[in-house]
């Protein structure tokens, strides 16, 4: 199986590769031994096993944000701490996400067991193949023009060969911006919906279908502009960013506050029907009655009357609260 698809490559600026990469590292007196890196201390080791970093899943920041591009001082955004990943739901049921899971490395080329995750039938899949890894120290090996002033180390993973040109994609790169290895990647999703109205005599007829786009980055900024660059202007849309981090086995606390314990069970959803009218839109509940509803300021909108095209929140009796897109 191959890795996700790819966004963009960072071009590496090698300026001193791993010292005698083959070799056992020579024997020195702890006073002689200059630690600046995690590289420094697993170079002294002469056991591949312990010169191996076991990375694992760690936590997954979801940054959920809602709102009209040319008005982001009044979008909505969300974040949600998990420590378990099937705590985390896709934008839209079933879309196609694969995140990693976990990964080796040491501070050279070799084969490690790569693991990562699909969404697939409402739950995640976890999956593994081989692949060559190799943990960078940033003081030997830069990251291209990538400003990497706050980064200690970088690690990547390919299938198949090495590059001969030290060339990677972005979904084959984790950065590390502490001393001990957090290995942190960025995948962004978007989602915004089309609506078509149609009017044939006395007819209407109402299509609205969506858009998703996907990408993986090094940083929020970067992933989000990737995933919003091709939506129009005027339209409502969401994206979900996941800060993924995967870190030193040997790091990993289990039972942090934030550990999500139970994984909750997603509400049914009512479909609401939406009415093109004069002025705007109608909103009906699934049997026709007027439905609570809010804008996500949480002001009160009154139902009865059409209303404008935006993103609200609506209830019926016996129900949750939900939200729903009212797009042009």
């Amino acid at each position: 199986m191959r890795l996700p698809s790819l966004f963009f490559a960072f071009v590496l600026m090698s300026s001193a590769l791993f010292a005698d990469e083959n070799s056992s590292s020579a024997v020195e007196s702890s006073s002689s031994v200059y630690i600046g890196n995690i590289c420094d201390t697993l170079k002294l080791h002469s056991d591949a096993v312990s010169r191996t970093i076991q990375l694992r899943l760690d936590t997954i920041r979801e940054s959920v944000w809602e709102g009209l591009l040319s008005a982001s001082g009044s979008a909505l955004v969300t974040t949600t701490i998990h420590r378990d990943l099937r705590s985390v739901l896709p934008i839209k049921k079933n879309s196609p996400y694969s995140v990693p899971v976990a990964v080796a490395a040491q501070c050279l080329v070799s084969e490690n067991q790569y693991t990562w995750a699909d969404y697939s039938s409402n739950a995640w899949v976890e999956d593994s193949l081989n692949v060559n890894t190799r943990l960078y120290d940033i003081r030997d090996v830069a990251l291209g023009d990538y400003n990497s002033s706050n980064t200690y180390n970088w690690l990547a993973f390919t299938q198949g060969a090495w590059p001969t040109d030290d060339s990677f994609d972005a979904n084959e790169l984790m950065l590390s911006h502490t001393f001990d290895v957090h290995a942190i990647t960025w995948h962004g999703y978007s989602i915004y919906y089309d609506t078509t109205v149609t009017v044939v005599g006395t007819s209407t007829t109402t299509k609205i279908s969506y858009r998703i786009a996907s990408s993986v980055a090094l940083d929020s900024a970067t992933v989000f502009a990737s995933v919003t660059s091709n939506i129009p202007s005027g339209k409502l849309v969401k994206v979900q960013m996941l800060r993924i981090m995967l870190s030193d086995e040997k790091l990993i606390i289990k039972d942090q506050p934030t550990a999500i314990a139970k994984v909750p069970q997603s509400h049914y959803l009512l479909r609401y029907k939406i009415t093109p009218t004069t002025g705007g839109y109608l909103v009906r509940g699934p049997q026709g009655e007027v439905p609570q509803m809010r804008s996500l300021k949480g002001s009160v909108v009154n139902a009865s009357e059409a209303v404008k095209p935006g993103l609200y929140i609506v209830s019926v009796p016996k129900s949750g609260w939900q939200k729903i897109i009212i797009d042009r």
